[in-house]
């Protein structure tokens, strides 16, 4: 299931931007993602995963899909000169997610140890204390994609 959606947004992606090349992290939308997140737990105090409600199993990624949004927005806003150029794209998205990615290790920086640990095993990934309720979280997104 995780890895049709991946291959379906790389897929749109690669079609959008008219290059082989293209990827969400190298044009700044995962980052645009994670940087969101990392600011809703911040704002949360990291109270988000204390005892991790289902509103919160499903707001997480709901935020992250609206800094992915964000991020592709602002990268694809930044490159429209009369038009899109497939290298102008890439050369700001790289720009956008060193820039991010920047915004995002600040906010590291202000956490605690747990806390931080919490926030990369988010933005990095991790199946440790998986369960059914973050597939149906996610679940969603993937039909709609498909669709």
């Amino acid at each position: 299931m995780v890895g049709s959606a991946l291959s379906t947004a790389g897929v749109i992606l690669q079609g959008v931007t008219k290059n082989d090349l293209a990827d969400s992290g190298i044009l700044g939308i995962n980052s645009g993602a994670a940087l969101f997140v990392v600011v809703y737990i911040y704002l949360m105090n990291g109270n988000v995963y204390e005892g991790m409600s289902n509103l919160t199993v499903f707001t997480m990624p709901i935020v992250a899909l609206i800094g992915a949004l964000f991020g592709a927005f602002l990268i694809y806003s930044l490159a429209w000169k009369g038009g899109i150029n497939s290298s102008r794209l890439l050369l700001i998205g790289i720009g956008v997610n060193i820039a991010f990615t920047s915004i995002l290790t600040i906010f590291q920086l202000k956490f605690t140890t747990q806390e931080f640990n919490r926030v990369m095993a988010w933005t990095s990934g991790s199946i440790w204390g998986t369960s059914w309720k973050y597939v149906i979280a996610v679940l969603p997104f993937i039909v709609i994609l498909w669709v």
